[in-house]
């Protein structure tokens, strides 16, 4: 990519790659269970990275294989928190809830770790609450969204991931890393799948379009798209394009899925997204200044989506 430009567009693109998948999963679970859907999804993903990147095999070592394989359990946590939670709540409030995630890293960063919290950080968390709050409050308790709440569990274990990801980076070659983390989520998916779900191959080519999506676009092209932009363009600029993600997803879900959040929930996906803005932007630019830095990548694990 030469210029900064493109490389924004790139990045627009590939964040609208993600919103969109929100709804491609919602559709997907209409036809298998969510354990043998992230199997598969896994599974794929795994096997597209090595066509995406043919070295990656090559560099693989001791400390990638533990350290992406302790990674791999938390990210396959948050990623069935996610994927159940979609059977019975709807994307667009899926992408609000689990942006949250963003905001929560420096919390538990400071009750785990002792990492000072920025005032512009704690108003970001408190923002992103208060939006939580109107997202997930029901007119009667006994009716909490079960959805959501497995959603929220998501975004508490994406936090952690997020955290660890940026205390391990440098024990290994990123990209392996990486590589290892996927190829542990499918191992982590594949006894839950067949005791569970059980093994399913009769469904309809929506359901396998849908897997190939999220595997290859969402997964391993997205991975290459983002290591090349992110090199032309500052980390709070990157942040700032990641934060459309749920705006992406409840815009397809709107017009593709019909759904018709309150105007008390559009609020608070609003105010989830200003908080993870004034609360990530300032990370951001705190910890790397202005300049682009691949570490971006480490830090977010975007690719993983």
């Amino acid at each position: 990519m030469k210029n900064r430009r493109a490389a924004d567009i790139w990045l627009l693109f590939i964040t609208f790659l993600w919103g969109f998948s929100f709804l491609v999963v919602k559709g997907a679970l209409s036809y298998s269970g969510p354990y043998w859907f992230l199997f598969l999804r896994f599974t794929l993903a795994a096997i597209a990275m090595v066509v995406f990147f043919p070295g990656v095999l090559g560099r693989l070592d001791r400390q990638a294989l533990w350290t992406g394989g302790g990674l791999a359990c938390v990210l396959y946590a948050g990623f069935i928190l996610q994927t159940a939670g979609l059977v019975y709540t709807t994307p667009a409030k899926s992408a609000f809830i689990t942006g949250v995630s963003v905001v929560l890293v420096p919390l538990f960063g400071r009750i785990v770790f002792r990492n000072p919290l920025t005032r512009e950080v704690v108003i970001g968390i408190l923002i992103a609450f208060a939006g939580l709050y109107l997202l997930t409050k029901p007119d009667d308790l006994g009716k909490i969204n079960r959805g959501d709440v497995l959603t929220l569990g998501c975004a508490i274990v994406f936090a952690f991931h997020i955290l660890l990801v940026g205390r391990w980076a440098n024990r290994a070659e990123p990209m392996s890393m990486t590589f290892v983390q996927i190829v542990g989520a499918a191992l982590c998916s594949l006894p839950f799948a067949l005791s569970i779900d059980g093994a399913s191959y009769a469904h309809p080519w929506r359901y396998y379009l849908a897997v190939v999506y999220l595997s290859i676009f969402c997964s391993a092209f997205a991975l290459s798209v983002q290591i090349r932009a992110q090199r032309q363009v500052p980390p709070s600029r990157a942040a700032l394009i990641f934060s459309l993600e749920p705006v992406f997803a409840a815009l397809a879900s709107l017009i593709f899925y019909g759904e018709n959040l309150l105007a008390r929930e559009w609020l608070g996906g609003f105010l989830v997204v200003v908080g993870v803005i004034v609360g990530e932007a300032t990370v951001l630019r705190s910890k790397y200044g202005t300049s682009p830095a691949p570490e971006r990548i480490n830090q977010c694990q975007k690719e993983l989506r």
